[in-house]
């Protein structure tokens, strides 16, 4: 009787395939769990794979308009004599999703320390503050020191974590709509119209924000997971960043396994 079976395709994006996934697949022999928790931990990766392809459609979404309305602005004429200020394009709608799926990607990727750490978190609560008291708390000694990678990693990030993911992201879940300047057509010196796409607040342009922020969680998963795992990796076996030369040419992934006290 033939065996059946099925291949199924997670993402579509190769990058986060790469970074986050087959990362994975090269380290996961070194965790020293039962098979179970592995499994675990397994469906946690997955799941924020998935997470990450949502933040970056929506940050698609929002360059999309963007590039939209740049090119409508070559045939269109403004009617009358003045500055127009279009808040309707669904920019602004775009950019709060994209912080409520950056948020939500962060809250599944921190479900990765039930499976290795018997930790519970429900949210990354305080731009990750939370994270660091609960490894401090509950990991015996030994782990403790083989944690500072990630804690000092969570500690160099609380910076674009807590403006964007906690300020942010609960002001547009709780209180308001971001602030934009909306898309603006504008007459120049030379009495042209000229439009400039949206700017937070702060004048940053929303496209310069997205490719920031995506860039920004997509590295913190990318990391995040791998110091994470190595807290449980079979005793004599670390976690070593491979240098550009030792990557895999077609996959390159940035970690790999290394024996104790061995060079490199």
């Amino acid at each position: 009787m033939t065996q059946k079976f099925s291949l199924n395709k997670i993402v579509s994006d190769m990058e986060i395939s790469r970074k986050i996934y087959l990362q994975y697949c090269d380290l996961k022999d070194a965790i020293n769990l039962e098979e179970k928790k592995k499994e675990e931990i397994g469906i946690c990766v997955v799941e924020t794979m998935k997470k990450l392809e949502s933040v970056k459609y929506h940050k698609g979404n929002l360059l999309k308009i963007i590039s939209d309305e740049k090119e409508n602005q070559k045939t269109l004429t403004p009617k009358y004599n003045c500055t127009h200020i279009d808040l309707t394009t669904g920019a602004e709608k775009e950019l709060e999703a994209f912080l409520m799926q950056g948020k939500s990607c962060l809250d599944v990727l921190i479900k990765i320390f039930k499976p290795l750490f018997e930790i519970s978190l429900i949210t990354f609560s305080e731009y990750g503050k939370k994270v660091v008291k609960s490894l401090e708390n509950n990991l015996k000694n030994e782990e403790k020191e083989l944690s500072r990678g990630l804690i000092e990693m969570l500690k160099s990030d609380e910076q674009w974590l807590k403006k964007w993911f906690k300020d942010e992201r609960d002001t547009v879940s709780h209180y308001r709509s971001i602030i934009s300047s909306g898309f603006v057509n504008i007459k120049d010196r030379d009495g042209n119209f000229v439009q400039k796409s949206p700017k937070t607040k702060e004048g940053v342009p929303f496209e310069k924000i997205v490719d920031m922020l995506y860039h920004n969680i997509l590295s913190f998963c990318e990391d995040f997971i791998p110091l994470s795992l190595s807290i449980k990796f079979h005793p004599g076996i670390l976690l070593k960043i491979l240098h550009e030369e030792e990557r895999d040419k077609e996959f390159p992934r940035k970690f790999g396994l290394q024996a104790l006290n061995s060079p490199g």
